[in-house]
């Protein structure tokens, strides 16, 4: 057995004066961002992976960019006052697919 089989890279989190958390995690090769703008994912080496936005007023959105020329993932969550979930996602390339459920 080695050394590395037992230390692990565990994340680093830390949160600034404005309320913006970072978590740095070496292992999966990600950066994130969490602040009430929304979430946004990077590799480390600074290139987008993916953008969340925040809940307003029951939408919510994500897109996900794909590292290659492949196009990325886009996904949109409403959820009505009466309990009903909306969520649209897919690709252009694959086509969209919508769900509703209560």
């Amino acid at each position: 057995m080695r050394a590395s089989d037992f230390i692990t890279e565990q994340p680093v989190t830390t949160t600034n004066a404005q309320g913006v958390t970072t978590t740095v995690d070496k292992r999966n090769n990600r950066v994130t961002t969490k602040s009430d703008q929304g979430t946004v994912v990077k590799d480390r080496s600074g290139r987008t992976l993916s953008v969340q936005t925040p809940r307003i007023g029951g939408l919510q959105a994500t897109q996900t960019f794909r590292p290659d020329a492949t196009p990325g993932y886009q996904k949109i969550d409403y959820t009505t006052g009466s309990g009903v979930n909306v969520s649209a996602k897919g690709s252009q390339e694959t086509g969209y697919t919508t769900t509703v459920g209560t």
